[in-house]
């Protein structure tokens, strides 16, 4: 039997090729719901980073950063004096050292600016009860060195950077300066496992930070900004409703349509009408 056309099932294309007519048809717009949410919003959302003469700073829209602390300005912690290398020392000059002597950013007593060996020093004006000395200088312990490692396979033992020849101590990382670190608590900025105390670093988009479990879950992130919760950075949560997620959740097309995908606030993804 003849089947007959039904109107119904032809598209709007099919009835102008039929009827030899030509048409226009207007674009689909698709709605991509809210704009993107900025990636912090205050400077207490990015975290802490590793060193104290360093400050985090949010841009709200290329995210978190840090600021590094002008030479003599105050730790972070308000405790002790930024030097020229970047770390925080007692002083920077004899003046903040009450009858003793500036030397490597440590007050010591006056014979550690002698200019020759004495006392408990293992070099010249270092070691000992003086500053720590820098690598190549003479040492007995890893605390003799600004590395924190006395390297005792060469005669006298010298104070080397750390590494796998010298491994640092316990509840320390090397970092890139070649010197032993302590390992870092959750929140603070990091860039691998073996720097936190968690011993988990979670890699997020702008920023990663040490947490206190993996979290590397789908919409889990260990930013207070992502999951939008009071407290601090470093504790995992499911990512807030509605944030977007970078290429954590993918886009799909439904009946046609670009469809976006956010996070649901429960550690899964949903799409955003």
């Amino acid at each position: 039997m003849r089947s007959r056309l039904q109107p119904g099932l032809l598209t709007l294309g099919a009835w102008c090729a039929l009827l030899g007519a030509a048409c226009s048809f207007p674009s689909v717009v698709v709605e991509e719901g809210p704009g993107t949410p900025p990636l912090c919003n205050d400077d207490t959302e990015c975290g802490t980073p590793a060193s104290l003469c360093e400050k985090a700073v949010c841009d709200p829209e290329t995210g978190c950063g840090t600021e590094t602390i002008t030479v003599g300005g105050d730790c972070r912690d308000g405790d002790g004096f930024c030097l020229e290398d970047g770390t925080c020392g007692e002083c920077t000059n004899g003046s903040q050292c009450n009858g003793e002597t500036c030397s490597g950013g440590l007050c010591v007593p006056m014979n550690c600016a002698s200019g020759t060996k004495n006392e408990d020093e293992t070099d010249i004006d270092c070691g000992g009860s003086c500053a720590p000395c820098m690598n190549g200088d003479d040492c007995l312990a890893d605390t003799d060195c600004t590395s924190g490692a006395c390297d005792d396979s060469v005669m006298p033992a010298q104070c080397a950077p750390c590494g796998s020849q010298n491994p640092c101590p316990g509840a320390q990382f090397c970092n890139a300066l070649g010197a032993c670190q302590a390992e870092l608590e959750n929140g603070e900025i990091c860039e691998s496992d073996a720097q936190c105390v968690s011993e988990h670093c979670s890699q997020e988009e702008t920023i990663s930070v040490c947490c206190d479990q993996a979290c590397d879950g789908l919409c889990e992130s260990c930013l207070k900004a992502k999951h939008q919760l009071d407290g601090e950075n470093g504790f995992c949560h499911p990512t807030a409703d509605g944030l977007e997620t970078g290429d954590e959740c993918v886009d799909g097309v439904i009946r046609g349509l670009l469809r976006k995908k956010v996070c649901d606030g429960m550690g899964a993804c949903r799409t955003q009408f």
